[in-house]
C-alpha cells in the first residue's frame, strides 16, 4: 500500500481498509509505503498499528525493502475465518459503543 503524500487522517482510513482486505485475503504480511519525509506519516501509521486488532507486529523495512520509508506489518491470523469473524465483531462492537454508548441495539444512551 502506498500512502505517500496523504494527510494522516486520510491515510488512517486507507490503512484500516487495507488491513481489513489483507486479513480477508488471508495474507500474513503486508508492506505500507509511507515515505521518509518528516516522519509524521510513519508515526501516525505506527500509532494506528499498535492498537489495531489484526496486527501481530510491525517493523521498518530492511535494506532493499525500502528501509525507513516502509513499514512491514505481520498480521495475527492470516484471515482464518473464525479469527477474522471474532476481530470484525469486536471492532464493530467498539465502533457502535463509541457512536451510541450501547453496543447491542444502536440506540443512543438515555
Amino acid at each position: 500500500l502506498d500512502i505517500r503524500g496523504m494527510m494522516t487522517d486520510e491515510a488512517a482510513i486507507v490503512v484500516d481498509r487495507f488491513l481489513d482486505e489483507a486479513v480477508m485475503g488471508r495474507l500474513n504480511q503486508v508492506t505500507i509505503i509511507h515515505g521518509k519525509g518528516t516522519g509524521a506519516l510513519r508515526k501516525a501509521v505506527h500509532q494506528q498499528l499498535r492498537r489495531h486488532p489484526y496486527v501481530k507486529g510491525f517493523r521498518l523495512g530492511a535494506f532493499g525493502e525500502g528501509e525507513d520509508g516502509v513499514t512491514v506489518v505481520e498480521l495475527k491470523c492470516g484471515g482464518a475465518p473464525p479469527c477474522r469473524r471474532r476481530h470484525i465483531l469486536a471492532r464493530e462492537e467498539k465502533k457502535s459503543l463509541r457512536r451510541t454508548g450501547n453496543p447491542r441495539d444502536g440506540a443512543a444512551p438515555a
